[in-house]
């Protein structure tokens, strides 16, 4: 991990964007690398979340608020789940859980069914 300074970032951003931006790659890399194999994929689909958000972002202002309100969503999703825990309802903790069907499987029952 780096440890580069608020002030070299900073100097870094406005000299040479795309050496902070490889930088920045670098450093998820490593994190990501560090990470258990079930963390660093599920890190791997949140990082390319942000990056989707940062793509669509017109200006830095629009770029900081889109991603304040991810993390703000996120933060709301965890104080419920949280919330919920506490109080023992376990049918609002597993109303967010879902089937996964392979989609052979799926065919296959469709062909299975008569028309």
């Amino acid at each position: 991990m780096s440890t580069l300074d608020f002030d070299t970032l900073r100097a870094l951003a406005e000299r040479d964007e795309a050496a902070l931006d490889a930088l920045l790659q670098q450093e998820l890399e490593s994190l990501l690398a560090s990470a258990n194999p079930e963390s660093s994929r599920r890190l791997r689909g949140l990082q390319f979340q942000i990056d989707c958000q940062k793509r669509l972002a017109r200006n830095p202002v629009d770029r900081c608020v889109r991603l304040s309100r991810m993390l703000h969503a996120r933060f709301n999703e965890l104080q419920e789940a949280l919330q919920h825990l506490l109080a023992g309802d376990d049918a609002a903790l597993n109303a967010h859980r879902c089937e996964v069907v392979t989609l052979a499987r799926h065919r296959r029952v469709q062909k299975k069914r008569p028309t």
